[in-house]
C-alpha cells in the first residue's frame, strides 16, 4: 500500500519534509493532531475516525481514536479489526473501524467533527481537548445542525472530563466567523 497517513517533520518548523513510511494505513478523515508526551515518552496522534458513523463503536457519529509510539518513523501500531477495508463514501482508502482505542468518542454530547488534545507544557500529568462538536441531528446527517466547541481535561491524555456548560456555544461569534 502506498497511501495512508504519513508523518510529516521539519528541523525548523517551516520546511517540512514527508517520512516515506506509511504511519496508518487508514484514510485520516481529514483530522490529525500529535504531539510529544515528555512523561510517558510516546508520540500521541489522535485521528478522526469516520467509522462511527457507519455502526462500529457504541455510538453514531464521528469519533477521535489514538495512535502511541516511542518510534515515529516507523508504522504506528495498531490491532487489524475483523472489518477492516471499509469504504466510506467515494474514498478509495479504507477508513478506520475499531483499529485503535477512542478515547475522545461520540456520545450524549455528539458526536466529534474534530478535536485538538494537547499535553500542557506547564503542569504535571495535565492534558486539555478542545473538541468541536455537532450531529444533533444523529449519525446520518452529522454535518448538520450547530457545532459547539467542548472543553475537555484530562491526567494521562486517554481519559477525559468534559464541563457544562460548553466552552464555546453553538454560534458564539469567534472575530470573522462563528462556531
Amino acid at each position: 500500500m502506498t497511501r495512508g497517513t504519513y508523518v510529516y517533520y521539519s528541523p525548523d518548523g517551516i520546511h517540512w519534509q514527508r517520512n516515506e513510511t506509511i504511519m496508518e494505513p487508514f484514510d485520516c478523515g481529514g483530522g490529525v493532531e500529535s504531539f510529544w508526551d515528555d512523561q510517558r515518552g510516546e508520540y500521541f496522534s489522535y485521528i478522526r475516525n469516520e467509522g462511527y458513523l457507519w455502526g462500529f463503536g457504541t455510538a453514531g457519529g464521528r469519533a477521535s481514536a489514538l495512535a502511541r509510539t516511542r518510534e515515529p518513523m516507523k508504522p504506528w501500531p495498531f490491532t487489524p479489526a475483523d472489518n477492516a477495508n471499509v469504504f466510506i463514501d467515494a474514498w478509495d482508502m479504507p477508513s478506520m473501524s475499531t483499529e485503535l482505542p477512542t478515547p475522545i468518542a461520540p456520545g450524549d454530547r455528539g458526536h466529534v467533527y474534530r478535536a485538538r488534545p494537547l499535553k500542557y507544557a506547564w503542569a504535571p500529568d495535565t492534558y486539555l481537548c478542545f473538541v468541536w462538536r455537532g450531529g444533533a441531528n444523529g449519525p446520518h446527517n452529522p454535518n448538520a445542525g450547530e457545532f459547539v466547541t467542548d472543553l475537555g481535561v484530562s491526567r494521562d491524555g486517554l481519559k477525559w472530563r468534559y464541563f457544562d456548560p460548553w466552552y464555546m456555544d453553538a454560534g458564539e461569534d469567534v472575530g470573522d466567523g462563528e462556531t
